[in-house]
């Protein structure tokens, strides 16, 4: 079954999963009006192709004001993302996804290891993501010192 990222974030949504706030646009005027009307300071524009790696490809930006997200809106539809699952035809973007930019942790801002994880923390189990970490650790770095 081929559907959207933010078809997918609607239907997590709908089950009772938080998702970043965000939201669909066509023309950079949609989107710099999607941004604003999210609110915040930093958003990130991704191109909706069926295919992972769009940002390998180029395909996913994160801004820092209204206008950016229209220019790079500007920039991306149209555009032909070419990623390996597509192929070299490659797929054209006919919509964007706008959404809210959220903090991501990684090793390397921990300066740990200098490859990045993700950590989803659902519902502030905490004891289960520290718990997650130390295995980790056991497996890919020599020590662990958590406050």
């Amino acid at each position: 079954m081929d559907i959207h990222e933010y078809q997918a974030k609607k239907i997590l949504s709908d089950f009772g999963v938080s998702i970043p706030r965000g939201g669909i646009a066509y023309s950079p005027e949609n989107a710099e009006n999607k941004a604003r009307e999210i609110g915040g300071t930093k958003w990130v524009v991704k191109a909706q192709i069926h295919s992972g790696a769009r940002g390998k490809a180029g395909g996913i930006i994160v801004c820092d004001t209204p206008l950016a997200v229209a220019q790079a809106t500007d920039k991306l539809l149209g555009k032909k993302l070419v990623t390996n699952l597509t192929g070299r035809e490659g797929k054209i973007v006919n919509r964007i996804y706008i959404e809210e930019a959220t903090e991501i942790i990684s090793w390397k801002l921990l300066g740990l290891h200098n490859k990045d994880i993700y950590i989803l923390n659902y519902k502030g189990y905490w004891n289960n993501l520290f718990d997650l970490v130390s295995l980790l650790f056991q497996f890919s770095l020599q020590s662990l010192y958590l406050h």
